[in-house]
């Protein structure tokens, strides 16, 4: 028969023993738990493409893009995966007619909706028809009832504003964000993975619109920010920005990377504003950079697995041309259709045009868009747009009867070129797009000056 004192050692010995196994007990191997894993399709600087064109592509001409060839994709996906988180890193607006109707319509919001896409954040090009524009679109958008996305931004500096006293345009701004319900960042259950998006605004993005109203926080003190804020108050497994800040070739310039640096509890920065098109993602510590070029020309996929230490892992990366070999939806081209009709009526009916309209048969072969950026000599793109000026200022009702000497095409400003067969009213526009006028008609207006030597 065993004493007392010889039961309490024995439990003495079990509780010690049970205190020193504790620590292995929780430590349940990775292959034992079961691994999370998300898919995610991505884009970046539509710039307004709901439709598809002809460009020039590696020295090819080709037909790309178009929302009804990425429907098709995003729905192929989404039968592996419908819980396929589907992000957008601005720039949504602005490069083809359907900008005409930008704030009546909100066309580009709309359709990246109906596509299904879950979020994306505001670039410079959304501020190009003034804070009245932007803020009647968000307000077209969320009238419309029909789905949109999530639309985050976490360094609009309100404080700084309010403290200074709001001006018209950023009480309108401020207001249609309310409206449609703009957030620093939105969270996300797509199956069993919680994932917290947050939004920012990059500091070349804002040198990049001279009409934009708001003023903005630091983008990395602002992220770190919310990023602390997300950590504190909410239990996801992942974070992840969608930025219109950029790469470069310099790293030290490199806004995305400054950021994934800087802030090293972000999982994946989806980069727009730079068009940049990363073949393979850029990783610095535990977070990636991802990018797929503009115009809709590829729709970015990925696939992340978190590790045991609850970071995650880029697993798969591919840049997905949207090319003639995807068949478009047909009900999302007619949802586009419908809204071309609109500027057929609401813009171009003023100048006698419609947009498939030929104005010329076109067989130059002329410089690529990539070829206006880096080839600095005279260029037959250029040529084209520059003499378009010139005429149209001698045949103005305002000609004063001095000749123009020199016309000068700023290379930013032309967005696309032409390819050999038909040239349309659409792609006239799409070529040179950009801007507003203090008439409040599309483009940007010529300036006239004189330089004495």
């Amino acid at each position: 028969m065993k004493t007392r004192k010889e039961i309490s050692a024995r439990l003495l010995v079990i509780m010690l023993v049970a205190t020193l196994l504790l620590p292995f007990t929780w430590n349940v191997p990775v292959e034992a738990a079961e691994t999370k894993q998300i898919d995610v399709l991505f884009s970046h600087d539509t710039h307004s493409h709901l439709n598809s064109f002809s460009t020039i592509v590696d020295g090819e001409q080709k037909e790309v893009g178009g929302f009804a060839r990425i429907k098709t994709l995003i729905d192929e996906k989404k039968q592996e995966d419908p819980d396929t988180l589907v992000l957008d890193g601005g720039d949504f607006s602005m490069g083809t007619l359907i900008q005409t109707v930008y704030d009546t319509e909100a066309a580009e919001l709309r359709m990246l909706g109906y596509l299904g896409y879950d979020v994306t954040t505001l670039g410079n090009h959304e501020y190009d028809y003034r804070s009245k524009g932007l803020a009647n679109m968000l307000e077209a958008a969320k009238d419309s009832g029909e789905t949109v996305p999530a639309l985050v931004v976490c360094n609009v500096d309100w404080d700084s504003m309010e403290q200074d006293g709001l001006n018209d345009g950023q009480k309108q701004i401020r207001s249609a964000f309310e409206a449609y319900g703009v957030k620093d960042y939105v969270v996300i259950q797509k199956g069993d993975v919680k994932t917290a998006v947050v939004g920012v605004f990059g500091k070349d993005a804002l040198e990049c619109a001279p009409t934009c109203e708001l003023k903005f926080k630091d983008p990395v003190e602002a992220v770190k920010q919310t990023v602390e804020e997300i950590r504190k108050n909410e239990k996801v497994d992942m974070i992840v920005c969608v930025s219109h800040g950029g790469t470069w070739e310099d790293e030290n310039k490199s806004e995305d990377e400054i950021l994934a640096k800087e802030v090293p509890d972000i999982d994946l920065i989806i980069s727009g504003h730079t068009h940049s098109e990363l073949k393979e993602a850029i990783q610095h510590g535990n977070t990636y950079i991802v990018s797929c070029g503009e115009y809709g020309r590829n729709l970015g996929s990925l696939s992340m697995t978190q590790k045991q230490d609850g970071r995650w892992e880029l697993t798969s990366y591919e840049l997905i041309p949207v090319s003639e070999e995807v068949k478009p939806d047909r009900a999302t081209q007619e949802q586009i259709d419908a809204l071309m009709d609109t500027v057929d009526k609401n813009y171009l009916a003023d100048f006698g045009y419609t947009r498939e309209e030929v104005l010329a048969e076109n067989d130059v072969e002329f410089n690529s868009l990539e070829e206006m950026g880096t080839m600095h000599e005279e260029l037959n793109l250029g040529d084209i747009i520059s003499d378009a000026y010139i005429y149209a200022v001698e045949n103005s009702e305002y000609y004063d009867g001095d000749p123009v000497d020199v016309a000068v095409v700023p290379s930013g400003t032309v967005r696309d070129t032409y390819t050999k067969g038909d040239i349309t009213v659409e792609d006239v526009f799409n070529s040179f797009s950009l801007g507003i006028g203090k008439d409040g008609v599309a483009g940007y207006p010529l300036i006239s000056a004189y330089l004495t030597g």
